[in-house]
């Protein structure tokens, strides 16, 4: 088809007869060597392109081009608590196997033990999980006494296992070794950055004191002015234009909630999908469990507790009760 495409309109193969009339005149030579060269020059691009990979640079580095396995080495050994212990996969589409199944198989050529899936079954939701390739993303858990003699190094190894295999990576798209994930700097206390308060209603350290109001928050850490990070986003003002709407729903995307809090029990948001809050069962198919209040993602559980205070400063600011 190439072929076709580039050769004139109305040409056809020289013959070794008399031509007929009304056939159009053969190429000359000439033309013959540049179209020969043009398409050398073709095949020599395409070539070129396979071997580059896709332009998005996302090609699976080969087992020669493994730069960044000794940058892991250097990193299990100046803070091995940053590899965890097991590597994340996304498997290649396929028509002999289920995704599972090649993750289980990618897994025991890496020496590697339990596979299961980086985002859980989406219930009602699985056709958009699926959609944006969510369903083929795998993590794979490096067995227990590996882990516990090599710690980070048994999961480079793990990694290094499916690189160097030639049928495990065929399967693989992308495949990385899992990192902790920790929260930059220390978390405080929510409402502890006072200056100094008495409990009579007095604040030391040269902080302005707020009018009250009808909608004024009865907090003495408010109304003394010595929260300066609520002037700093303008609180007052935003609550000249809206007190709130409990038709709005926000999530807080942080580390946790007191959910014991007692400012923070009216307008905690209810999953009203949820039946039964403590029966095992995903009565709204979401792909979640219980999830009455919302879901804690990091600890994969129902208790919104997560680790810090900061959360509840945050869910304060933007829901707490005001008396």
């Amino acid at each position: 088809l190439l072929c076709c495409r580039l050769l004139p309109e109305g040409w056809q193969p020289i013959s070794t007869g008399r031509r007929r009339r009304g056939v159009p005149t053969p190429l000359k030579m000439r033309t013959l060597r540049e179209l020969t060269g043009l398409l050398a020059a073709l095949v020599v691009s395409v070539a070129f392109a396979e071997v580059q990979g896709p332009r998005d640079g996302r090609r699976l580095p080969h087992h020669s081009d493994h730069e960044f396995v000794p940058k892991l080495r250097t990193l299990a050994e100046q803070h091995p608590g940053h590899i965890l212990n097991h590597i994340i996969i996304k498997v290649k589409e396929s028509d002999a196997r289920t995704h599972h199944e090649t993750a289980n198989l990618i897994a025991s050529r890496a020496g590697a033990g339990r596979v299961r899936r980086v985002f859980r079954h989406g219930g009602k939701h699985e056709p958009k999980h699926e959609a944006a390739g969510l369903h083929r993303w795998y993590k794979a858990e490096v067995h227990e006494t590996a882990f516990a003699s090599r710690k980070a190094h048994a999961t480079i190894d793990s990694l290094e296992r499916v690189l160097n295999h030639s049928e495990a990576v065929g399967m693989v798209e992308h495949i990385e070794a899992a990192f902790a994930v920790r929260a930059i700097g220390s978390t405080a206390t929510a409402g502890n950055n006072h200056n100094s308060y008495n409990g009579n209603g007095d604040v030391k350290g040269g902080v302005r004191r707020r009018a009250a109001s009808s909608s004024t928050p009865n907090d003495p850490y408010y109304t003394n002015g010595d929260q300066a990070h609520y002037d700093a986003v303008g609180i007052d003002q935003a609550w000249g234009i809206t007190a709130g709407d409990s038709g709005v729903t926000v999530q807080v995307i942080d580390s946790g909630i007191d959910e014991d809090h007692p400012d923070l029990q009216i307008n905690k948001w209810v999953n009203t999908g949820e039946t039964d809050c403590s029966d095992g069962v995903d009565n709204d198919n979401n792909g979640y469990v219980d999830d009455c209040y919302g879901y804690n993602h990091a600890d994969d559980s129902t208790s919104l507790q997560g680790d810090g205070s900061h959360g509840t400063h945050c869910a304060g600011t933007i829901a707490a009760d005001s008396d």
